[in-house]
């Protein structure tokens, strides 16, 4: 599937003269907003160029996400080398905005496995989402997509999700409560209606 789309992004690229002109200057655009140079390649500190991670760095529209994506579906699982994070980890920790919102939903429909993915500090993209402060509709569909990391401790803090939220200042209180609903729902569904004989029901 993905060669598919690949192959019918380069047919469009290289249907026009102009649509290639521009998508040069793009990505000279985007090159030098995210790395501060247009070197190629960019100097051994900065890291391999990738287009996709750059335009969800420099917050892309998502349009041009998705076209990237399908020119290099392979960079959607590639890791940055510094950090060790996937596309879908760069989103997830950029400050909640609208338009942050829309590319953290592009970039999840395009992989939703990079929700499974650790950084190099071991993080989640579900625990990036939370810190920066993002709405429950990007948390929950996160955690559609990887449902364990629901009690799963973050490496870096020790902290599962519902702590994270109850702990960051940008965490919704919407996010924090249902965070906390769902992870007792859980654990009262795995030990019995009574844990250790105290009653852990919150209403809805």
């Amino acid at each position: 599937r993905d060669m598919d789309r690949k192959a019918r992004a380069m047919r469009i690229l290289l249907s026009s003269t102009r649509l290639r002109d521009f998508w040069d200057l793009m990505t000279l655009f985007i090159r030098a907003a995210h790395h501060g140079t247009i070197a190629d390649p960019l100097p051994s500190d900065h890291g391999r160029w990738r287009v996709v991670h750059s335009c969800v760095v420099t917050r892309c529209e998502p349009l041009l996400i998705r076209f990237a994506a399908a020119l290099y579906p392979e960079q959607l699982r590639e890791r940055d080398e510094r950090t060790g994070r996937l596309p879908l980890h760069i989103t997830s920790a950029l400050s909640c905005e609208r338009s942050a919102n829309s590319i953290d939903k592009t970039v999840l429909r395009l992989w939703p496995r990079g929700a499974w993915g650790h950084d190099n500090e071991g993080r989640l993209a579900i625990n990036l989402a939370i810190e920066s402060g993002k709405p429950w509709r990007v948390v929950r569909a996160l955690l559609l997509c990887a449902p364990p990391s629901l009690l799963t401790r973050d490496t870096k803090t020790q902290m599962m999700p519902f702590m994270i939220a109850s702990a960051s200042p940008h965490a919704s209180l919407d996010c924090s409560y249902r965070l906390l609903r769902d992870s007792v729902d859980i654990m009262t569904n795995l030990c019995g209606d009574d844990c250790g004989g105290v009653t852990t029901k919150i209403p809805a």
